[in-house]
């Protein structure tokens, strides 16, 4: 990765140090976005990005759930990101 490139990775969420760590200290503007199957449930994967040269602080994001309860229906933010209508939000607000 080119100095102010990024990389964006998908991981199993108790990996979270490891990928940290695997990023280490040439890596910037790192945001992690946790990923759960249910809004009610742990979450089982993490989106991270960063940006190699970057100053910013580590930024943990609000997560994505990807199901409601009560049958095998995506979530609304899930759902739109599927069908193509949405982008994944990398901003905490």
């Amino acid at each position: 990765v080119r100095e102010g490139g990024s990389i964006t990775l998908i991981h199993r969420a108790e990996r979270l140090a490891d990928v940290l760590a695997a990023l280490g200290p040439k890596a910037g503007a790192v945001r992690v976005r946790p990923i759960h199957p249910f809004a009610d449930e742990p979450a089982k994967r993490i989106l991270v990005r960063a940006v190699k040269a970057s100053r910013a602080p580590l930024q943990i994001l609000p997560p994505l759930a990807l199901h409601e309860r009560g049958g095998p229906k995506h979530s609304p933010e899930a759902e739109a990101i599927l069908r193509g209508e949405a982008g994944l939000a990398w901003t905490s607000a």
